[in-house]
């Protein structure tokens, strides 16, 4: 009889979640189509479009030359490719601009269901915001990419190592050069009593110039830690 009720119960509530979909739909943020119950949080057709690097995590790729002869990382890897008016685009905006920390968590999930066949470092380290642009947007949407990639290679998020002194401007049309001036000033990495020898996983959104990574590893070096690798959710096509 209970387990009878408790199927009643279980279709009546998917019988309300129905009709509040019915006049209340959840949109896909890529395509902004409804999306149907057993899709979380992008639709099957916006899934199977995402434009995926299928980097190797340790191998020379294109995220990966974009550093050498600037810094030494023991592997840089990016998750999806960055194009003007693409998709990736659509849903970094959502994830920066409309509050969607969940769709950031998860792309984060993916991404490290990719990574999981390659040596990981032992610590991942979001890129921070600013205490100001945190207080407008909410979140920092590379810790919750962070936390996503670390929910599944089961590695700790530790989002205190760097500080961020300055709100930095936007870089999309900016040169190299004042990309750099931009944020090559904007990091501090507070003395702590974390083992120096531990190998640091930097997590950001985009990978353009990788100005902002490189600021961040000096930082992290002025304090004497030594072991890098970069993840990115995306990299933008030059």
């Amino acid at each position: 009889m209970l387990v009878l009720l408790a199927g009643m119960e279980a279709k009546g509530w998917r019988m309300l979640s129905d009709v509040a979909r019915l006049f209340y739909p959840v949109l896909c943020p890529g395509c902004g189509a409804g999306l149907l119950e057993a899709e979380t949080y992008l639709c099957v057709s916006c899934m199977s479009s995402l434009p995926r690097t299928d980097f190797r995590a340790g191998g020379s790729h294109a995220a990966a030359r974009i550093f050498h002869g600037r810094v030494k990382f023991r592997s840089v890897n990016s998750y999806l490719y960055f194009r003007k008016s693409g998709l990736t685009q659509t849903l970094l905006h959502h994830i920066k601009y409309r509050g969607a920390e969940r769709l950031a968590n998860r792309l984060g999930m993916q991404f490290g269901a990719e990574l999981e066949a390659y040596a990981c470092p032992d610590i991942l380290v979001p890129v921070p915001l600013h205490t100001s642009r945190l207080r407008q947007r909410g979140y920092n949407q590379a810790e919750a990419i962070a936390r996503g990639i670390g929910s599944v290679l089961g590695l700790p998020v530790v989002s205190d190592l760097l500080w961020r002194t300055g709100a930095a401007q936007s870089q999309t049309k900016a040169s190299r050069i004042l990309r750099w001036g931009n944020v090559s000033e904007g990091f501090l990495c507070p003395r702590g009593t974390m083992d120096r020898k531990v190998h640091i996983g930097l997590v950001d959104d985009v990978l353009t110039t990788g100005a902002t990574l490189e600021a961040c590893v000096l930082a992290l070096r002025r304090e004497g830690y030594e072991h890098f690798s970069a993840y990115t959710l995306a990299l933008a096509e030059h």
